[in-house]
């Protein structure tokens, strides 16, 4: 405004200037004012230690907000995984089982690095804690990946020196940056309306080591019609170019190891684990049905002895919950 408010002046004394023919009084005064404006514009940008000032953004707050946002979003008392918990204890694995099993079959490995299967009552944290660098949960349809990627969320909230964000991975394929990088993906979901940072300020944010990104859903990625595959194969190189410190994913297992598999010779390097959530035996469901619902499950019970289909179903915490519910709603149907 006081740039202006100078220009306009000078136009002002240069018109007066200029004698008594009109059309010179215009040319001198606009000229004047337009020189003016621009020398300003010139010696703003070139200013020392602009730049520097742009960017002193304080990101600590917004990490504490990021903090508090995800929770609500998907840990907290009006998230899905409240939702999900009011089911009863179907999605908590219960049983006596021990933390991590390294896997003992090479039948059961799931790409590169060391694959794991995780059982009940694991808790997410542990897991997070006890495997170093990154890892995808890479697990059949209903088998609790994205709850347990909620629980570790809901663990890693108020934690020093960490800040979990929950990205849902089918938004790389909206993502047109013409670099399409991983740090520049990330930073475009913190600009996004959950979050609402500027772009300065998501860049940094971004960059922030503090800041965990748990990425849900890469099959769902996989699976988007005609581009599918090729946006997720784009996400993981992006991910491989960047090698961030800490990444969980979720994904089912066929898609991650088409992805991951051989590509022109090399290997996804991205993460260092592959974890696999242990399915709950036959003797486990019952135990549970029988403990946790009424006579109306007999039903359930029943078909569950007679239909194998049915059986394998229910092996997975999705179907159980599901199927509880269906049946206790109507056990005769």
């Amino acid at each position: 405004i006081a740039g202006l408010g100078l220009a306009v002046a000078v136009g002002l004394a240069a018109w007066m200037l200029a004698g008594e023919d009109s059309d010179r009084r215009v040319v001198w005064g606009v000229a004047a004012a337009i020189v003016v404006a621009a020398g300003l514009l010139m010696v703003s940008a070139l200013r020392p230690g602009r730049s520097n000032r742009a960017q002193a953004v304080d990101v600590e707050p917004w990490l504490s907000y990021i903090d508090q946002k995800m929770y609500m979003t998907w840990a907290g008392p009006t998230s899905p995984l409240a939702a999900i918990e009011e089911l009863g204890d179907t999605m908590n694995f219960r049983g006596d089982h021990g933390l991590i099993q390294r896997s003992a079959s090479p039948a059961q490995r799931l790409a590169d690095g060391t694959t794991f299967r995780v059982r009940s009552p694991a808790a997410p944290a542990a897991v997070f804690d006890g495997l170093e660098g990154s890892y995808v949960i890479a697990d059949e349809p209903g088998a609790g990946k994205s709850v347990w990627l909620w629980k570790t969320l809901g663990a890693l909230v108020g934690r020093p020196g960490t800040t979990p964000l929950l990205i849902e991975a089918y938004h790389w394929a909206y993502f047109r940056d013409p670099v399409r990088s991983w740090r520049g993906f990330v930073a475009s979901r913190l600009q996004a309306d959950e979050i609402g940072a500027d772009p300065n300020t998501a860049a940094l944010i971004a960059a922030d080591p503090r800041l965990v990104v748990l990425l849900d859903g890469l099959d769902e990625l996989y699976d988007l019609e005609d581009t599918g595959p090729d946006e997720a194969a784009a996400l993981l190189a992006a991910i491989e170019a960047a090698n961030p410190q800490r990444l969980v994913m979720t994904s089912r297992p066929d898609e991650y190891e088409a992805l991951v598999g051989d590509r022109e010779g090399q290997r996804f390097s991205g993460v260092a684990h592959s974890v696999r959530l242990e399915a709950w035996t036959d003797d486990q469901v019952r135990a549970h049905l029988q403990a946790h619902h009424d006579s109306r499950t007999r039903q359930l019970l029943a078909d569950i002895d007679t239909t194998p289909a049915l059986a394998a179903k229910e092996r997975t915490p999705l179907w159980l919950a599901v199927a509880t519910d269906v049946y206790t709603a109507s056990p005769t149907n």
